[in-house]
């Protein structure tokens, strides 16, 4: 009898323990998320891969050109600014 018991107790027990491992901590998960940025050059609104974000102070480069957000459908000017990782 006690291990009929056991046997479910023991298993609730363990997927609840593994489920702590494995849940993500979807800000930091989202945080360390490339996004698409838009440079200028070689054409209008060349899209490339980039760690940055809407907030910050130190804006957003790729190489030693500056990277923007769309801002609306056809053009790309609203700034990016690099993330600060903690």
């Amino acid at each position: 009898m006690r291990s009929k018991f056991l046997m479910p107790v023991l298993a609730i027990t363990l997927a609840i323990s593994a489920s702590a491992f494995t849940a993500i901590d979807e800000p930091k998960a989202a945080y360390n998320t490339l996004i698409t940025g838009y440079i200028n050059s070689p054409t209008p609104c060349f899209a490339v891969q980039v760690d940055c974000g809407p907030d910050g102070t130190q804006e957003c480069t790729y190489g030693s050109e500056y990277v923007f957000d769309l801002n609306g459908a056809t053009g790309c000017n609203k700034p990016l600014y690099q993330r600060t990782h903690q």
